[in-house]
């Protein structure tokens, strides 16, 4: 089976400055009663409470349908089939491939953008267990990426602000009242990961599989910073068309889309977050900054077009026989 999993397409949960969780992230927590790092109490006990503030229409079934929603969405035709060029394959442990590919050969004093094309977890997925161990897989390789490239900004798709400056998790959570489970978030995942996924534990998997890597490594380090990708207000915006199109409530989305076409929606939300990236490069000129958005999505254009031309490294992480996707086109030339 082939399935086609949360890509940041039509299933994206926002989060406001009051939502703490990673894409799909919760709006209460679960009670962790941490004993050790390998904890051997069934990871549904401590998650099975599972709820999110910003509760957004569900992803649906697997299948040809789904697929073309989300392509859709993300600015690509319906199951069109994508052919990357001039991308790295490196197989890894769990079956998992690596990909990565130069969106933009790019200035490095400007910056260097790592763009980590997501695949999330959503809790229409907990009856499918394959798509789940596919999601475990890639947070993981996700997370030992960011240990490795030791990133402190990064900016996170459905994070939103009315604050251009970032944010830590623990200062997130602590605006919450909830420092207790920051801390012990901390606990668990505390000290030096073990080298293999199978180590983890199945308390600690199960965290990673739902908050995401990005959650779970800006809780091991505090100095990471959560930056925003629009406004509060775009977000509400952008949010109602995406509510529509799911609802297939044709009248509702197009007075949400404004006289917009669904392109020209899906990249003026692409805007928001180039804005607020090359703000933040503009101001700290060099710096290495991750990209956290859905696997469909490109943003070379947007830099291009803008005069502003830092490096994009994309990575995507595929199981071949759980996520098969290969990377959306580049337009001609536009990777150089």
């Amino acid at each position: 089976m082939t399935a086609t999993l949360g890509a940041g397409g039509a299933s994206s949960t926002y989060h406001s400055e009051n939502i703490l969780g990673g894409e799909g992230g919760p709006s209460h927590y679960p009670s962790l009663e941490v004993t050790s790092k390998e904890d051997s109490t069934p990871a549904e006990n401590h998650f099975s409470s599972y709820e999110r503030k910003q509760e957004q229409p569900s992803q649906g079934p697997f299948g040809e349908f789904f697929f073309g929603i989300v392509n859709l969405f993300a600015g690509c035709s319906p199951l069109r089939p994508t052919q990357a060029k001039n991308v790295d394959i490196k197989l890894l442990p769990n079956g998992v491939k690596k990909k990565v590919r130069l969106d933009l050969n790019g200035d490095p004093k400007l910056g260097w953008i790592v763009f980590y094309r997501d695949f999330h977890y959503d809790k229409t997925f907990d009856n499918n267990p394959e798509a789940l161990d596919a999601i475990l897989k890639t947070q993981w390789e996700m997370l030992k990426d960011l240990e490795a490239r030791k990133i402190k900004h990064i900016f996170k798709e459905g994070y939103a602000s009315d604050s251009p400056e970032g944010i830590t998790k623990k200062e997130m959570i602590q605006k919450e009242g909830l420092l207790d489970f920051y801390h012990k978030l901390r606990k668990l995942f505390g000290g030096q990961l073990p080298d293999h996924l199978a180590e983890l534990g199945s308390l600690r998997s199960r965290a990673l599989m739902e908050f995401g890597a990005y959650y779970v490594y800006s809780i091991r380090h505090e100095d990471v910073r959560i930056h925003r990708i629009s406004t509060l207000k775009e977000i509400e915006e952008t949010e109602k068309a995406r509510a529509c199109f799911i609802e297939t409530d044709a009248i509702c989305l197009e007075d949400a889309l404004q006289g917009l076409s669904l392109s020209e929606w899906q990249e003026r939300r692409n805007g928001f977050a180039y804005r607020e990236i090359r703000r933040f490069l503009e101001n700290h000129l060099g710096k290495e900054v991750a990209l956290i958005f859905g696997a469909y999505h490109n943003f070379h254009d947007n830099f291009i077009a803008g005069g502003f031309k830092p490096v994009i490294e994309s990575i995507l992480f595929e199981i071949p026989d759980s996520i098969s996707i290969d990377f959306p086109p580049l337009d001609e030339g536009g990777n150089y």
